[in-house]
């Protein structure tokens, strides 16, 4: 069955008929058309003046002036039958005339040429107030009488303006292009009238970079006699089955960039929601940039609740929010765009606020300031002073570069950055919304600042670090892009960045390069950012900086690289009694962080001279034990210094952790996910959103290796003290193997009890201890044990071929515990020796389910087992190996305590 052509009745202009040529397609069937009258004129008195219509030569033409006197149209209108009534405005163009009795004329060309002049004091101008308000009346008595017969959603818009330049771009109206601005921004709030009054209408959106005017046009060169790819467009809506679904067809078009976002997004759509501006009238779209963690999945069924909320899906990651955005940008349908980020909220009203500030100053690009939020902190920023009418662009221009972030958060006219071209940069990461923002303001005609709030940034962390927590190399070389991009675009306009703007820019880069930094910046990166800064040496010598970036700028400018890279370190303080656990991964951190050493004589005991003295220079400051060190750098840091403790087993056990000011405390450190849970229990004045886990470190480069066959028969308990390590255990374990095998021996690592002056104290202590060398005679173990001593376990295990480490401690919940790492099973396994838990809480969390074993039967099983099955024990034995290099590696240590510290607000 052949498709049935679609008939279409016209009211509007030539804007609109044009699309179907001289004579309809087979898809098309004009049912009538009306033109040359004006809405503003449909409920005036008829008037027809026959005399006049005498002189009217084309019949065509005659009808249309008939119509505009008789004021028929509506009735012509009501009495077709018809699927789609396409209405443009262009016609709106003419003024009106007004005679005794109310009746109105629409002044068209056609009348003009042969009616009685117009009485002077009787016109009614377009571009009048007086002449919207008729027009709004009469469009609300069309829309009326077509609801009324419930034909008013067959009503599609053509969302047409006037062009500005033809297809070969050459401006129209004699290069003054003052008319067509005000016929343009006329048409803008009338479109807007008939959103508000009748959302039920379809719309023909336009880019308005197409709107060129076509030069061979057959009714001659003019501001709407458009480019037949207009005219194409036109039809291709009109073939689909929602014209509403088209470009142009609302306010506002929200995009948002979004990538792995999915414990962040959160506030995000919570406040999309809360939106105020009709839900006809904008869409949000989100451009999902091929993330894994199920953000895309997310979005798809947050956008299936809400109608006007889509999502969209790169092809490919491309690392940045640029190309999302511009995807975005291609496929909104709004007037105008606003970008929001992922992470962060627009207010309610905004989009209500800005677009009305946009639409009443015919505005192409509306910038207003934002709330910042960090913590339970919130600030204004960007915020102008008051914006004068009558400000000169560049003017403008300089008050938003200076005086405001160049954040994304703008209303954008969509067709000025398709017309002009205007592409966010996706070979950037860094600085790319300046060069983006540059470009607009300078393309746009008319530039404004509205004093509301667009939406709150937010700068808490969150689970997923962003692109903009790590700077090296790459980011340099972006911000020496965007400086020198920004310099030479503003010059051209007559504006100087250097003095503007850049002190901020560099300063943030400098911060960024001290606290945030890879450590990866070349010599030739290095080169170009000292030729920059000696290029504008004049300006950013006068600039107001902190001694510590002028000493690294004074690097950069003379050349020295070796001096900025160690100047680039941040300056961490390590604090502590006992620092045995940090200290030797110290000469590793040193590639990144420039260390000092503050090294206490007791766990309550310092040289405050020296220590206040270490923390004037410090600006960041790791605790090694939550004990008196932890209180008194608590209490004595600065607002700008990081605080970080590390908390071990011993300190859930005294009271220091009570006398912490914890408000001044950023993030307490435990080793294991169990401790992390106890320290909160035992201090629960303790925010959990402070409390980290970064587990022990085990450099296993550092472990001598053993092969030998028979060191499985070789038992290691490395740290006896104190009791609850239960060496008893260990014994008992021995005793039972030996009478399988009398090879089985075992060897004791760390000190004596008697070494150590606090535990020689306790009677109970050195009773246990008694006991044990009494069980190790009464079993006959006295040449099977032997007590090693305090030695360098990485090369000691190997030495005296231990093939098996025990791990036997009493799982106990009084504070302070049980285990929370225990590194001696870590150490066992990097000498590829095979460690065995006797279970304790905890271990589950940290050592692989085949290394745990729930009592002492189960442990000497396994170790016979060993004794049968050499293979097993060596598949064993580099299982955990790879374990602990994989899990608990120098570089996972390194990595989490750079990324800690570069994560903390």
């Amino acid at each position: 069955m052949s498709k049935q052509p679609k008939r279409i009745l016209i009211v509007g202009s030539c804007a609109s008929r044009d699309a179907f040529g001289p004579a309809e397609t087979g898809d098309y069937r004009i049912v009538n058309y009306h033109a040359r009258s004006s809405m503003a004129t449909f409920n005036s008195p008829a008037k027809v003046d026959e005399e006049v219509l005498d002189r009217v030569a084309s019949p065509f033409q005659r009808r249309m002036v008939r119509s505009d006197m008789d004021k028929s149209i509506i009735d012509s209108v009501l009495a077709e039958d018809f699927d789609v009534l396409l209405i443009d405005l262009i016609d709106e163009r003419f003024d009106l005339e007004w005679f005794d009795g109310g009746h109105l004329r629409t002044l068209s060309s056609e009348y003009r040429a042969v009616g009685a002049p117009p009485v002077p004091g009787h016109t009614i101008v377009a571009e009048s107030d007086q002449h919207l308000a008729l027009w709004r009346v009469g469009w609300q008595t069309l829309c009326e009488r077509l609801r009324a017969h419930g034909i008013l959603h067959k009503v599609v818009i053509n969302d047409v303006f006037w062009a500005e330049t033809d297809s070969n771009g050459t401006p129209l109206n004699g290069g003054s292009l003052g008319y067509i601005h005000r016929a343009n921004a006329g048409l803008a709030v009338r479109y807007d009238v008939i959103r508000a009054i009748s959302p039920e209408v379809g719309w023909i959106g336009h880019n308005r970079a197409d709107l060129l005017a076509d030069p061979d046009h057959r009714w001659g060169k003019a501001p709407f006699h458009f480019q037949p790819k207009v005219y194409q467009h036109m039809l291709n809506v009109l073939d689909t089955d929602s014209p509403k679904q088209s470009l142009g067809a609302l306010k506002v078009s929200v995009i948002i960039p979004c990538y792995n976002a999915i414990d962040k997004i959160g506030r995000c759509l919570a406040s999309l929601r809360r939106i105020t501006m009709a839900r006809a009238d904008h869409e949000v779209i989100f451009v999902d940039d091929c993330s894994t963690d199920g953000t895309h999945a997310l979005l798809v069924q947050e956008c299936s609740a809400e109608a006007n909320w889509r999502v969209l899906r790169l092809d490919r990651n491309s690392g940045s929010p640029s190309a999302p955005r511009n995807r975005g940008v291609a496929e909104a349908r709004g007037e105008y765009v606003l970008f929001l980020d992922c992470d962060d909220e627009i207010l309610p009203d905004t989009l209500e606020k800005h677009h009305a500030h946009a639409r009443q100053t015919t505005a192409d690009i509306v910038r207003g300031h934002l709330i910042v939020e960090s913590g339970a902190r919130r600030v204004v920023m960007n915020r102008l002073a008051p914006w004068p009418v009558d400000m000169p662009k560049a003017d403008r221009i300089s008050a938003m570069i200076a005086g405001q972030s160049t954040t994304v958060y703008s209303m954008i006219r969509t067709d000025l950055l398709r017309r002009n071209r205007i592409e966010w940069r996706d070979d950037l990461r860094m600085g790319e919304d300046t060069l983006y923002l540059i470009e607009v303001l300078i393309a746009a005609e008319r530039i404004e600042y509205i004093d509301h709030p667009t939406g709150i940034y937010v700068k808490n962390p969150s689970l997923t670090p962003s692109s903009t927590q790590s700077y090296g190399d790459r980011e340099l070389r972006d911000h020496l892009t965007v400086w020198n991009s920004a310099v030479s675009s503003l010059s051209a306009i007559g504006i100087d960045y250097v003095a503007l703007r850049l002190q901020v820019g560099l300063q943030t880069a400098l911060k960024s390069m001290v606290f945030v930094n890879r450590g990866d910046i070349s010599p030739t990166t290095f080169q170009l950012f000292s030729t920059f800064v000696n290029a504008h040496w004049g300006a950013i010598a006068a600039y107001r900086l902190s001694r510590r970036f002028r000493d690294i700028l004074d690097a950069v400018q003379s050349g020295n690289w070796a001096l900025f890279c160690a100047l680039c370190r941040p300056r961490l303080l390590i604090a502590g009694h006992d620092l045995k656990f940090i200290a030797p991964i110290l000469p590793l951190l040193e590639k990144t962080f420039d260390i000092r050493r503050d090294e206490w004589s007791g766990h309550d005991v310092h040289d405050e001279p020296a220590s206040k003295a270490h923390l004037e220079w410090a600006e960041f400051i790791w605790c090694e034990w939550m004990l008196g060190n932890a209180v008194w750098y608590s209490q004595n840091k600065r607002a700008d210094q990081k605080l970080v403790i590390r908390v071990h087993r011993a300190e859930l056990g005294v009271d220091f952790g009570d006398r912490i000011a914890v408000d001044k405390v950023d993030a307490m450190v435990a080793v294991s996910a169990l401790f992390v849970e106890r320290l909160l229990e035992r201090f629960p004045g303790i925010p959990r959103h402070k409390a980290r886990l970064i587990h022990n470190f085990v450099d296993t480069a550092r472990y001598r290796q053993c092969t030998a066959p028979e060191r499985r028969f070789n038992l290691a308990m490395i740290g006896y003290l104190p009791e609850r390590k239960r060496l008893d255990r260990a014994l008992t374990i021995l005793a039972e193997l030996r009478k399988h095998d009398p090879r089985y021996r075992l060897d004791i690592f760390g000190k004596r009890p008697e070494d150590l002056p606090w535990l020689a104290r306790n009677a109970a202590s050195m009773a246990y201890y008694r006991d044990c060398d009494a069980q190790i005679l009464r079993d006959g173990l006295a040449g099977a044990v032997q007590f090693r001593g305090h030695v360098d376990i990485a090369t000691s295990l190997a030495e005296h071929a231990v093939g098996i480490v025990l791990s036997v401690s009493q799982s106990q919940r009084q504070f302070p515990g049980f285990e929370s790492f225990h590194l001696a099973v870590a150490d066992g396994f990097a000498a590829n020796a095979v460690s065995l838990v006797q279970y304790w809480e905890g271990a589950e969390y940290l050592w692989p389910e085949r290394f745990i074993l729930p009592d002492e039967a189960s442990v000497i099983e396994r170790i016979l087992s060993y004794r049968d099955d050499p293979t097993a024990f060596e598949a064993d034995a580099q299982t955990g190996r790879a374990f602990v290099a994989g899990r608990y590696g120098v570089d996972q240590f390194i990595n989490q305590f750079r990324a800690l510290f570069q994560q903390l607000p």
